[in-house]
């Protein structure tokens, strides 16, 4: 078994972006598989981190170089993980994620045996913008459990507010300044959900612990007024 040893703080500095295995949660120390693969949706490279908790230290995991991984009938590859600074050791460029299917993945381990899990992609949906100065809103994506929204600054890429709701429409905090934003929709299903808000060791998988998920992304340009504070 090829296998490299990472610190979580370490981890978590290097996927702020929400990639395909943004956020990791370490399950408790034991002797089990654990899956990171967040589907993106309308692109062509798809990622996962396989890898094996570290018995006794829940701070850090083993990458598991030696399983065969596949989505439908793509199989993905591996890469050595000591030649990138990206927290994935399996890829494939080939995999154009369509919004409102349904995928199965299948990692297979000489130790663990198969391990399965199925997703069905959100939907696509469209920003309508602003219909206010402080009230953003969106069409509704079928198969969505939540939506998560950001607001960035389109030069540094900062994100000013981070918010996560079911509805279609969220209103802003006045705390804002005035200005052009980047808005961010993130439409996720529930499996992404459980994993990521919730926090449920499990999401989308049978037999290892960790998340197959799956995020469907549209962003606008938008300009916020905010009102003075009588």
């Amino acid at each position: 078994m090829k296998s490299r040893t990472f610190v979580l703080l370490y981890l978590l500095l290097m996927i702020l972006n929400q990639s395909c295995t943004s956020n990791f949660i370490n399950p408790p120390p034991e002797e089990q598989l654990v899956i990171h693969c967040v589907l993106l949706s309308s692109q062509q490279r798809q990622k996962a981190l396989i890898s094996q908790v570290v018995p006794n230290d829940q701070n850090a995991y083993e990458t598991r170089d030696d399983v065969s991984v596949s989505i439908d009938s793509t199989p993905l590859k591996n890469i050595d993980t000591g030649a990138s600074i990206e927290p994935y050791n399996f890829y494939t460029d080939f995999l154009l994620v369509s919004p409102g299917d349904l995928y199965t993945l299948t990692v297979t381990s000489a130790d663990f045996g198969e391990s399965t899990g199925e997703v069905v992609v959100p939907g696509p949906f469209e920003i309508v913008g602003l219909i206010d100065s402080l009230t953003v809103s969106w069409t509704r994506s079928q198969n969505a459990f939540a939506y998560s929204v950001s607001l960035y600054d389109p030069a540094t890429k900062a994100v000013k507010f981070r918010e996560t709701v079911m509805d279609t429409m969220l209103h802003l905090p006045n705390t804002l300044l005035s200005g052009e934003y980047t808005l961010e929709v993130k439409a996720v299903e529930s499996n992404y959900y459980a994993y990521f808000v919730e926090k449920e060791l499990r999401a989308g998988l049978k037999n290892a612990v960790g998340v197959f998920a799956a995020i469907t992304t549209r962003d606008k340009l938008v300009s916020i007024r905010v009102k003075p504070i009588p």
